[in-house]
C-alpha cells in the first residue's frame, strides 16, 4: 500500500513537472515565433527603406541629365549640383536607417539667401574653385545678409575636402598641397568669419557630403554610382545587424526559458504539499481502521499523524526537487525521472529495513527488483520507444534494465554490504541470461547495446566539459539514434542559421 502510494505520488509529481516543462516549451515557441515575425517585418522594412533611398539618388540623376536647366555656366553649374546631392543623398541616408527626411528645397526660392533647409536651419552652399575663394564667398554672402551664420539658425556648407583641410590648419598640422601664403590667408579669412558672426568657425561653416571634384558635371554620375553602391552595402549591413539582434534575442529567450531555481522551488512546494496531504489522509485512514473516529483521536494519535505528514511533506519535497532536476538538468524524461526517484527511495528504504533486520537479504533483492520495475518500463518507453522488442526477449530486457538500475542506485546511495548483495544478484542474473538460445541472445545483446549507447551518447552530447565540436557531433549522432529525418538534423553553421533565421 505504502509503496503503491509513493509511486502514485511520484508519478503525479512527474506528470506535473512534465506539464510545467510543456507550458514553458509552448511559451518559448511563442516568443521565438514573435522574434521571427519581427525579424521578417524588419527585413521587409529595410528593403522598403532602400527603395526609398535609391529614389533620392534617381532625383539627382534626373537633375544632372538636363544640364541646360541648371543655373550658371559650364564652370559654375556644379554649385546647384552640390545642393541637389546634399539634400537628396542626406535624405537617402536618413530613410535607409528608418529616420525622417531632414533636408528640403520646399519653401526656398531659387535665388533666396539660403539654398535649402536642414530641418529648421537655413543653409547656403558655397562650392568655389579653391579653398580661399570659397571662404571669401562666405564672407561676401555674410556682408549681404548680415544675420546669416550669426543667428544660430543658419550655416554655410562648403566642400568636404576643403573643410577637412581647414581643420588641419586650425589644429596646426602640415598641409602638403598648400603653400605658406595660402595657409596664412586662410587663417585670416577664418578669423574674419568668426569675428563677423561672433561664433566659432565650425558652428558657422559645416562640411558638405561631397568633395569639390565629386559634383563636377564630368564626374557626378560616378559619384552617384558610388553613393548607390554605398547605400546598398549599408542596407546589407543593417540586415546583418537585425539578424544578429534576432539571433541574440532567440538565445536569450532559450536561456530564459530553461529551468530555474524559482520554478524548482515551486515544484518542490507543490510536491511537498501533495505528498504531505496524501500522507495525512493515509495516516488518518489508518487510525480509523483501528476503530477510532476522528473525535476520539488522542494527543498521541495526532502526534503520529503529524509525524507521518511531516515525513510525507519532506519526502514529497525531495521527490519533487529530484524529479525536476533530473527532468530539466539531466535531460531525463519526466516519467523516467519520477520512476527512477521512486526506485531510489524504495531501494534505500529496503536497505534500511535489511540493516535493521526487518527483512532478509532475499527479501531485499526481490523487493528491490519490484520497485525498480517502473524505471525499467519507463526507460523502455522513453529511450527505446522506436525499438521493436520481441515478446520472448521482453522479460530479459526488463530484467537487464532492472539489474542496471539497482546497480546504479547501489553505487550512489547504498552501503558496501548492500552493494555486494546487488553485485552478487547481477552476477547470477548474467548467468541466467547466458542460458538464452542463440537467436534471442543476439537480439537481447543488440537491444541492450543500443540502450547503453543511447545513454552514453546523451551524456556526451550534453556534457559541457567536452569541447563544443565533439558535443555538436555527438548531438548529431543522438538525433540519428532517435530516428530524426536526416534533412531535419542541423549539421553545420549554415543549417543552424537557416533554422533560426529563415
Amino acid at each position: 500500500m505504502k509503496s503503491a502510494t509513493n509511486n502514485t505520488v511520484n508519478q503525479g509529481i512527474g506528470a506535473y513537472v512534465e506539464y510545467i516543462n510543456s507550458v514553458r516549451a509552448d511559451e518559448l515557441q511563442g516568443v521565438l515565433g514573435e522574434i521571427a515575425n519581427k525579424l521578417n517585418e524588419e527585413l521587409t522594412q529595410q528593403d522598403i527603406n532602400l527603395i526609398k533611398a535609391l529614389k533620392y539618388v534617381d532625383n539627382v540623376r534626373d537633375f544632372v541629365s538636363k544640364p541646360n536647366e541648371i543655373l550658371g555656366s559650364e564652370l559654375t553649374k556644379h554649385g546647384e549640383i552640390a545642393e541637389q546631392i546634399d539634400v537628396n543623398i542626406n535624405n537617402a541616408r536618413c530613410v535607409l536607417n528608418g529616420l525622417k527626411e531632414r533636408f528640403t528645397f520646399e519653401g526656398v526660392g531659387r535665388t533666396a539667401p539660403e539654398d535649402y533647409l536642414d530641418g529648421v536651419q537655413a543653409v547656403q552652399s558655397k562650392f568655389y574653385n579653391g579653398l580661399n575663394n570659397t571662404l571669401r564667398a562666405v564672407l561676401e554672402h555674410k556682408e549681404k545678409y548680415q544675420y546669416f551664420g550669426s543667428d544660430g539658425q543658419s550655416y554655410y556648407s562648403i566642400p568636404k575636402d576643403y573643410y577637412e583641410t581647414i581643420q588641419k590648419i586650425l589644429n596646426g598640422e602640415n598641409v602638403d598641397n598648400l603653400n605658406g601664403r595660402t595657409i596664412e590667408t586662410a587663417k585670416k579669412l577664418i578669423e574674419e568669419i568668426e569675428k563677423q558672426t561672433n561664433r566659432p568657425f565650425n558652428d558657422v561653416v559645416k562640411p558638405s557630403i561631397s568633395d569639390y571634384s565629386d559634383v563636377q558635371l564630368g564626374k557626378v554620375n560616378e559619384t552617384l554610382d558610388n553613393e548607390q553602391a554605398s547605400l546598398s552595402n549599408q542596407a546589407d549591413a543593417n540586415k546583418e545587424v537585425l539578424k544578429n539582434n534576432a539571433k541574440n534575442d532567440k538565445a536569450k529567450a532559450i536561456d530564459n526559458s530553461g529551468p530555474s531555481v524559482a520554478e524548482a522551488a515551486k515544484v518542490t512546494g507543490v510536491a511537498a504539499a501533495v505528498s504531505g496531504g496524501m500522507s495525512f489522509i493515509i495516516s488518518v485512514a489508518r487510525k480509523k481502521k483501528e476503530g477510532k473516529s476522528i473525535t476520539q483521536f488522542t494527543a498521541d494519535d495526532w502526534k503520529d499523524i503529524g509525524i507521518d505528514t511531516g515525513k510525507g511533506t519532506l519526502k514529497g519535497g525531495v521527490s519533487g526537487l529530484s524529479i525536476y532536476t533530473l527532468t530539466n538538468f539531466a535531460n531525463t524524461p519526466a516519467p523516467l525521472a519520477s520512476a527512477y526517484v521512486s526506485a531510489a527511495f524504495g531501494v534505500v528504504n529496503l536497505a534500511k529495513q535489511y540493516r535493521n533486520g526487518e527483512i532478509t537479504s532475499s527479501d531485499f533483492i526481490e523487493n528491490s527488483q519490484l520497485v525498480c520495475m517502473d524505471s525499467a518500463i519507463s526507460a523502455i518507453g522513453a529511450g527505446l520507444g522506436s525499438v521493436i522488442i520481441p515478446v520472448p526477449v521482453l522479460g530479459a530486457v526488463v530484467g537487464s534494465i532492472v539489474a542496471n538500475t539497482m546497480s546504479s542506485i547501489s553505487k550512489d546511495y547504498l552501503e558496501k554490504k548492500e552493494q555486494e548483495l546487488i553485485g552478487e544478484y547481477n552476477r547470477k542474473y548474467m548467468i541466467e541470461i547466458g542460458k538464452l538460445d542463440n537467436e534471442h541472445a543476439i537480439i537481447l545483446s543488440k537491444i541492450m547495446q543500443e540502450y547503453y549507447m543511447l545513454g552514453e551518447i546523451t551524456i556526451m552530447a550534453f556534457d559541457f566539459n567536452l569541447n563544443s565540436k565533439l558535443r555538436f557531433e555527438k548531438s548529431i549522432d543522438l538525433a540519428r539514434l532517435h530516428n530524426v529525418n536526416e534533412d531535419e538534423i542541423l549539421k553545420n553553421k549554415y543549417d543552424i542559421d537557416r533554422y533560426f533565421l529563415d
